[in-house]
């Protein structure tokens, strides 16, 4: 996102403004199945200043709690509103469901989860570095939206719909199997990724037991092959860290 649109917002106006769509999306960090998890976030190494968190289990008012009860350490929201569904979908979506994922298979990941239009949301939240803090602690301002839904469904409606790339993929515990998520999730995952006439992420933010080197599997480790960034920290998970990957050549 460029800074300067970010300067503009603060509570008062960022009803008023244009949601900046295409800036939020472009060169961003995509993380499904995310929770709260604040390692993207903490981790400025990464040199991401936009961040789309989307799980499809947590509603509105638990995620509006959590973060009242455990904020962005340094930070504080300078503003924050909805963001409404035609405004991340402008030109209209319908999904297109990937070979490798059954309908049966992803309409009970949905309703374990309790997922679906009666209770999807939009937030978008933009944080300002606190005024005891300095460059050295991280960039002046983020942004953060994060959204209920499913999260290969809402790649293909925010990213290859709207001709946007992000920078990052980050992969961190999706939640499969016992988690609520679908088993074919990498495979519907990188089967709509590659979609896009963009290509895929350039990085894939991965995870691993700390006292594991990272190892990615299919489909992962057919484009990134080179590894560029950690171990770095996980977030109040200290057994486990995540380590950056660069895809190869697209050309």
């Amino acid at each position: 996102m460029q800074i300067d649109i970010l300067h503009e917002i603060n509570s008062s106006n960022i009803e008023r403004l244009p949601f900046p769509l295409g800036e939020i999306l472009e060169g961003s960090l995509y993380y499904p199945g995310s929770g709260i998890d604040g390692t993207p976030i903490r981790n400025w190494s990464l040199g991401v200043k936009s961040f789309v968190y989307v799980d499809m289990s947590w509603s509105q008012a638990s995620y509006l709690k959590a973060l009242s009860d455990h904020p962005v350490h340094g930070y504080h929201i300078a503003g924050q509103r909805d963001v409404r569904q035609h405004e991340l979908t402008p030109n209209g979506y319908n999904m297109t469901m990937p070979a490798s994922l059954s309908q049966q298979e992803y309409e009970i990941a949905m309703r374990i989860n309790k997922a679906g239009p009666e209770n999807a949301f939009a937030l978008w939240s933009v944080f300002e570095r606190d005024s005891d803090r300095n460059d050295s602690f991280g960039p002046e301002r983020f942004s953060l939206l994060h959204i209920r839904a499913e999260g290969v469904a809402a790649y293909e409606a925010l990213y290859v719909a709207n001709e946007c790339l992000p920078k990052i993929l980050a992969f961190i515990r999706p939640g499969l199997a016992f988690g609520g998520n679908y088993g074919t999730f990498e495979l519907a995952l990188m089967e709509v990724m590659e979609r896009s006439l963009r290509g895929v992420p350039q990085q894939l933010l991965w995870e691993h037991a700390c006292d594991t080197a990272p190892s990615l599997h299919e489909p992962w480790s057919g484009y990134y092959r080179r590894k560029i960034q950690g171990p770095l920290k996980r977030d109040e998970c200290k057994e486990y860290a995540v380590t950056l990957f660069e895809a190869i050549s697209q050309a």
